[in-house]
């Protein structure tokens, strides 16, 4: 058995005994063992279950009134059933018929014939391990799969329900490598050394809310890039349009469909690749054809600080980070940082994008020789800027200037 799953299993099973056991009740946990298979009953002498419900219990989002009523988020058993299923088990739910209460009952098997080979994972005696090719190539496969996940876009998702969190790393982990932190405090204070490319966060939690949580993100400049989906229990249109007005991209309200939800992710995430690579690609020296490509408007205004600095500075080749830096009013690691994950580049590589975009918008013109635009983009060498260029555009700057001749 997985012993981590085991343990949520049992986890969850009991703090909802204990949730709707008042002070004074019993809780009992019978374990049987019998041809491979091993069977757990969780009891209790609590309120007991409503006979109308029991048929849904595991359905994702269903809730009885005393579990509404509790705080209950209606995910606790759905994925308790899901963490069985994945040991070919069952688990069921009913009403006791020898005291008041409830009594949830889950067998797996745990004989080794019953998984495949697929699903084993064989730990060894320490005593007995000894270095062998083999062991290299086993330790080589999962730091590949380290750098693998390593590659994945990243979803920080901030929840204080933590059968919420695991329910949501449960399939957002498919395609993501996913952080989670159970209040927005840590959330926030992680965001920099995690670099998230989504954040998917709670609106009601303790001490800091979700809403003030993204007011905080998008009034951070470095970090107001990263789009911000708002989910919640809290359905009316003043909540929603209350977390639009803090900045959120999106706003999905439980109960939610996850297939809906990794849409929603994967979508964002594609937009600002699309924003990278427009910046990164296109010929543009102007903020004005940004706002159609995602790009918010208080990057917009950064954007165009970058923009104008590098402009005043056109002609320099020695312009440097601090330079733009101190021009935009930002420190030298604010500026990289946000630069970097605007742009995908390094300011120095983006800088270089900039003088070699200009230089071609000055050849269109062909009112310049090529030597004197190399000079007035910053190049104090003509063979130097010609490499550039022609690494940049893929042709010499001669046969750009012969194939955009009459070229408005």
């Amino acid at each position: 058995m997985d012993e981590d799953k085991l343990e949520k299993i049992l986890w969850n099973l009991c703090s909802n005994a204990l949730k709707f056991t008042p002070p004074g009740g019993e809780i009992d946990v019978d374990c049987l063992f019998n041809d491979g298979v091993m069977t757990v009953k969780v009891l209790d002498t609590g309120i007991g279950l409503e006979e109308d419900k029991i048929p849904h219990l595991f359905e994702r989002f269903s809730q009885s009134e005393s579990g509404k009523q509790m705080g209950g988020t209606g995910i606790g058993l759905f994925y308790t059933k899901s963490l069985v299923e994945l040991h070919h088990g069952t688990i069921t739910g009913a009403n006791r018929e020898d005291a008041q209460g409830s009594v949830f009952t889950f067998s797996i098997p745990i004989g080794e014939s019953y998984y495949n080979q697929e699903e084993k994972s064989f730990e060894e005696d320490p005593s007995n391990v000894t270095v062998s090719s083999t062991a290299s190539s086993s330790d080589a496969s999962e730091s590949s799969a380290r750098e693998d996940e390593e590659k994945l876009p990243t979803v920080l998702v901030i929840d204080d329900d933590y059968e919420m969190v695991y329910y949501l790393k449960s399939f957002l982990s498919k395609k993501y490598k996913v952080v989670f932190r159970f209040d927005a405090l840590s959330g926030y204070n992680i965001i920099k050394k995690e670099s998230p490319d989504v954040i998917v966060c709670d609106i009601m939690m303790m001490d800091m809310n979700g809403l003030e949580f993204c007011r905080r993100v998008k009034e951070n400049l470095e970090i107001c890039h990263i789009p911000v989906v708002m989910l919640t229990a809290r359905s009316s249109v003043a909540d929603q349009v209350s977390a639009l007005e803090m900045g959120a991209d999106a706003y999905v309200v439980k109960p939610f469909d996850p297939d809906y939800l990794m849409a929603l992710v994967g979508s964002l995430i594609d937009n600002r690749l699309r924003l990278k690579q427009f910046l990164s690609f296109s010929t543009e020296t102007q903020t004005d054809d940004l706002q159609t490509e995602g790009l918010s408007p208080r990057d917009r205004q950064f954007m165009e600080k970058v923009y104008a600095s590098l402009e005043e500075n056109l002609s320099n080749g020695e312009v440097d980070i601090d330079t733009i830096a101190s021009n935009v009013g930002v420190s030298r690691s604010k500026l990289f940082y946000k630069i970097k994950a605007l742009t995908g580049h390094t300011p120095g590589d983006f800088f270089t994008l900039y003088k070699l975009n200009r230089a071609a918008q000055l050849l269109k013109e062909d009112k310049y020789k090529i030597s004197a635009v190399a000079a007035m983009v910053g190049f104090n060498s003509s063979s130097h800027f010609s490499a550039q260029f022609k690494k940049r555009f893929g042709v010499l700057p001669s046969q750009y200037v012969q194939d955009n001749a009459g070229a408005e």
